[in-house]
């Protein structure tokens, strides 16, 4: 292996936030432990048992740190060339297209261009990839189509891939998958995405998504197929109340996250909660919106309340339930409410609260070793970061199962497409649940935490550094996702 060792547009952003508990989720949050030792990182299922077929990502359950031994240089002697457009003699290019500096929403996802651009400084301070170093071209798609469509011509004419894309408004994908290469062959170029809410982008298959999107591909309108993780809510049935009856809240800024709501809310319904009460919340509503919601649990007797919004979504919520003495058995959130920024706002309010997530915890840094590389290479641990980490993880082990097939001379645009094609079970070393993205397949693994006074406890599974990935957390529906958005208040 050639790798280095190691709809108000301001208020539409927290709609996104549901996509974020299948990816990703908000800000920053501190994380304890500076050791690197082995650990398993999933129970239940391995990646090739989820998926049933091989990976470019070594198997979770075998992350070990080995003895320091003197190796020879594996570029001594080698001869490097052009090849395609973004990979030279001494230089591979990659660009992260990522909304960052909108006034409605500054430095929004600017975490995504941290964590592609630490990932490369890491490869190159240990030796490069395919014996080259990483440049990275950062692009800020502003919020904006047009900015998108931009990132993917400025890809195509100077990047080999585009790496850790987080942009919410993809609408048009034809240059990312048309593209010329330095051939002239219309091909596209490789995408390998962190956040897919457009169905163009989820379907685009030159899109390989680190988090894969929760609706089947392809679609063409009318009820569609979603596979969604719900064994978050089978824990809480089985080892905290059988008979759930829920109030749900939706973030109902942007349509598609509307939709993506609204599929998890159906498929908790069919794993048998009663829902009494949903309702869309805008990101600029203030605490008082938030009476009724609370009289819905009162008045239902609801003992399961859930935000699919943003942190302060459930700040807002607990607070004025707390200012009406209204109380439910369980709160969940999603893990957009994983930021140590929400002690700050809610305090002692909020302390109970499940979060779910889907990768290890960065306070769990130390049992997994891509987790720490990532956690020791960024001032400040995000969500984001993280998963736009694991994107160049992914383009990584592409490029290094290239190498070792063909030779560093080897890549091209057309044989990095091939590659990625066949990584149907990625894990990124262990720190995220185990997703298809050659298929565009969400897999089951989750973990949850607790707000405790103050800090986030693991409370499922209960040893350090695991996921639970049993096949029966995934619950696949049909339905017309854009009909039941409607029905929301």
């Amino acid at each position: 292996m050639l790798r280095g060792r190691s709809l108000g547009w301001a208020t539409i952003i927290v709609g996104f936030t549901l996509l974020a508990a299948a990816c990703s989720g908000g800000s920053s949050t501190s994380v304890a432990g500076t050791t690197t030792a082995p650990a398993t990182t999933t129970t239940g299922q391995s990646a090739n048992d989820l998926f049933g077929s091989t990976t470019t990502t070594p198997d979770a359950t075998a992350n070990t740190t080995a003895p320091t031994t003197t190796e020879a240089d594996p570029c001594a002697g080698v001869t490097t060339e052009t090849t395609d457009i973004g990979i030279t003699a001494d230089k591979i290019t990659v660009l992260v297209a990522a909304d960052v500096q909108s006034p409605l929403a500054p430095g929004l996802f600017k975490d995504a261009w941290v964590g592609v651009k630490a990932w490369a400084d890491h490869i190159n301070a240990n030796g490069g990839l395919a014996c080259r170093q990483v440049e990275v071209i950062e692009f800020d798609t502003l919020l904006n189509p047009n900015e998108s469509a931009n990132a993917q011509i400025n890809a195509c004419e100077n990047a080999l891939a585009m790496v850790g894309t987080t942009a919410l408004f993809v609408f048009d994908t034809d240059t990312m998958n048309t593209c010329p290469d330095r051939a002239g062959n219309p091909i596209g170029l490789p995408d390998i995405a962190q956040l897919t809410t457009e169905v163009a982008h989820q379907c685009s298959s030159n899109t390989f998504p680190v988090v894969a999107p929760q609706g089947a591909c392809p679609y063409n309108g009318g009820p569609r197929e979603f596979t969604e993780r719900v064994g978050d809510v089978k824990w809480f049935q089985d080892n905290i109340d059988p008979d759930l009856k829920g109030v749900f809240l939706a973030p109902g800024d942007l349509p598609s996250i509307r939709q993506a709501s609204i599929t998890t809310i159906r498929a908790i319904e069919n794993i048998g909660v009663e829902n009494v009460a949903e309702f869309a919340v805008s990101g600029a509503d203030l605490q008082p919106v938030y009476t009724p919601f609370v009289q819905a649990i009162a008045d239902n007797g609801a003992n399961f309340a859930r935000t699919g919004s943003n942190d302060q979504s459930l700040v807002k919520w607990r607070s004025e339930a707390a200012a009406q003495g209204v109380e439910a058995e369980i709160w969940a959130c999603t893990i957009a409410c994983y930021t140590h920024s929400i002690f700050d706002a809610g305090g002692e309010v909020i302390d109970g609260t499940y979060v779910t997530i889907f990768s290890i915890p960065f306070e769990e840094a130390d049992t997994n070793t891509e987790l720490q590389t990532y956690v020791d290479s960024v001032d400040s641990p995000a969500a984001f970061g993280l998963n736009a980490w694991a994107s160049g993880v992914m383009f990584e082990d592409a490029i290094n199962a290239l190498v070792e097939a063909n030779g560093v001379n080897g890549i091209t645009r057309q044989s990095l497409l091939d590659q990625l094609s066949t990584v149907t079970a990625f894990d990124a070393h262990g720190m995220l649940g185990v997703t298809n993205p050659a298929e565009k397949l969400s897999g089951p693994c989750f973990a949850i935490l607790q707000i405790q006074s103050g800090s986030f406890v693991r409370v499922h599974p209960t040893q350090r550094g695991t996921l639970d990935c049993e096949n029966a957390n995934t619950q696949v529906l049909t339905l017309d996702a854009a009909a039941e958005a409607d029905k929301l208040r």
